[in-house]
């Protein structure tokens, strides 16, 4: 695993997800009674910089140091010089701050010894279905809990998707996806139930699933005696704006195995396709 710094839009979930017609006034407005990253900007735009802002930091050290004119100077460039001083801390807290997952590992972002920025994936297929896809899912994540339907499509080709980040902790590999969520004016609405709630809304537990098989793919054409109970680690999508809270932002889940071979199974041409 090695680091590189750019970042892309998943091709993949286009093709599956319905299209979740956003809140705007959620996203838009900017409230008055609100202090810290809570009133960093909401939307598309916002969160797509602290993407760029959180791996240009992990990326390049040396030419990038939190505090330093180039850090004030990207967010001068993309409009959001006014936050500087705010972020700067953000990142500050992001980065030292110890993660402890409930399967008992811990990381820090400050202090990987492994791990690689935008980790892209192909998927080939031919005839699968959407919904197929989403029955598998819904059974296996947070089951029987209600969400959004996909749409009915047949993937063919090739999809392609980029993670975020994929990282070694405790000798296990976990993937992590930043999120901008704005799900309350302070760390405490972080909760894990609104967080599920927002997993769920967005249809992360889809995309979770299909990083997960694409980690299970690579990790069982490299390593020798490979075992996904052994060297998979997990999921940890982490609400930045969270971080503060008593959940520390994680919503974490580790895809149970049987789920990671039905789709591997599906994406192979192995399993029906009726729902």
């Amino acid at each position: 695993l090695h680091s590189f710094p750019t970042r892309r839009s998943s091709d993949l979930m286009a093709q599956v997800l319905v299209d979740d017609e956003p809140d705007m006034l959620a996203e838009l407005l900017v409230r008055q009674d609100v202090a810290g990253v809570h009133s960093f900007p909401r939307g598309a735009g916002p969160g797509t910089f602290l993407h760029h802002l959180i791996e240009a930091v992990m990326s390049d050290e040396q030419a990038l140091q939190i505090g330093s004119t180039h850090f004030f100077d990207m967010c001068e460039q993309a409009g959001f010089a006014e936050y500087a001083e705010m972020l700067e801390q953000w990142m500050q807290q992001l980065f030292t701050q110890h993660f402890q997952l409930p399967d008992g590992a811990a990381f820090q972002l400050g202090h990987l010894e492994q791990w690689r920025n935008e980790m892209e994936f192909w998927f080939s297929s031919q005839c699968v279905s959407a919904q197929a896809l989403d029955k598998l899912v819904q059974e296996s994540i947070l089951p029987r809990q209600p969400r959004p339907a996909v749409l009915p499509n047949q993937l063919n080709g090739l999809f392609k998707g980029f993670i975020d980040l994929v990282f070694v902790a405790d000798g296990r590999y976990y993937i992590a996806d930043y999120k901008s969520n704005w799900l309350g004016a302070t760390s405490q609405h972080y909760t894990r139930q609104a967080m599920d709630d927002c997993v769920l809304k967005h249809r992360y537990d889809l995309q979770y699933s299909l990083y997960t098989l694409a980690l299970h793919r690579l990790l069982k054409s490299r390593l020798p005696n490979y075992s996904y109970d052994e060297h998979v680690g997990g999921v940890v999508y982490l609400f930045l704006r969270g971080i503060a809270g008593q959940e520390q932002g994680v919503h974490f889940v580790k895809p149970p195995f049987d789920l990671i071979c039905a789709l591997d199974a599906l994406f192979s041409g192995a399993a029906g396709e009726d729902v």
